[in-house]
């Protein structure tokens, strides 16, 4: 019997520890795709997202992460895409932050089927008033990538980006500009006086991209660096690489261990919070 109530305690623990990975604070929007009837619909809200072209949902078992996923197409239709519609987004946001996962790489139609995927050469992973994101095949570099960041005519790369691997993006407001994380570090501040996202539409994918999305969120603040770090431990699953790039979605699969080590996403959170007010964190 104590054994028993031991296991459930555990089994509790473990449930409210996976509740706590994601900010709610301020979170106006979120798709989890965790309902493959209603993965178009924002769960905290009701908002209705709209698909174009060929979209797909990934059950859990064929995702290879944590959770079903969207697989959008663009190699099979170049106007793919998963947009949340510009009404829902019409009162102006004075500060605000968008995250997301993503992961590049083409796949069969059945997703059931592991095939040869690849890279597409080229495709828009965001694109959000004058802020847009694309990905390119890295020359000469089969199963690499990386992303550009253009906002208001500037530009910023994000290198080395692996295909059939998900990676954390967090794009944020800055009084002066916009700030890009990976992965939970800051990689990128594009200082200039910033511009409205209010009234337009948010596309994820389009112009012939061809991969993965999930948990898409939208803030009406600014998160703190360990909120972010929170949201992007929120992967209970990382692909591990070990040196060896994956070359399908399939091989994804071998590659994936559970994120149990908790005390690392505890020691980020404490990075930031010991760091206080980091270079870019912008006030």
């Amino acid at each position: 019997m104590r054994k028993l109530i031991i296991f459930v305690m555990m089994l509790v623990g473990a449930v409210s520890f996976s509740k706590d990975y994601y900010t709610a604070d301020k979170l106006i929007h979120m798709w989890d795709f965790d309902n493959e009837r209603n993965f178009l619909m924002d769960f905290k809200s009701n908002t209705i997202a709209h698909k174009r072209g060929t979209v797909r949902w990934v059950p859990r078992e064929y995702s290879y992460h944590n959770s079903p996923v969207i697989h959008i197409h663009g190699n099979v239709d170049p106007n793919s895409s998963f947009t949340i519609p510009a009404r829902y987004l019409e009162r102006e946001l004075e500060d605000w932050t968008l995250d997301f996962e993503f992961g590049a790489g083409t796949h069969d139609l059945d997703h059931t089927v592991r095939d040869n995927g690849k890279l597409v050469p080229f495709g828009q992973i965001l694109r959000w008033g004058d802020l847009r994101i694309v990905f390119y095949q890295d020359s000469g570099q089969q199963w690499k990538g990386l992303a550009r960041i253009i906002y208001q005519g500037q530009t910023r790369t994000i290198e080395y980006l692996r295909g059939f691997k998900y990676y954390y993006m967090a794009i944020r407001s800055e009084k002066d500009g916009i700030s890009v994380w990976l992965d939970s570090y800051c990689t990128d501040y594009i200082e200039i006086p910033r511009s409205s996202v209010s009234g337009y539409p948010i596309m994820f994918g389009g112009n012939g991209f061809a991969g993965r999305f999930d948990d898409i969120k939208l803030y009406n603040k600014r998160l703190r660096p360990w909120e972010i770090t929170a949201n992007y431990w929120g992967t209970e699953y990382s692909v591990d690489p070990k040196n060896k790039l994956s070359i399908t979605w399939g091989e994804v699969k071998h590659n994936v261990k559970p994120r149990s080590d908790r005390g690392s996403r505890e020691k980020d959170i404490r990075r930031w919070k010991e760091i206080g007010t980091a270079e870019k964190e912008r006030k």
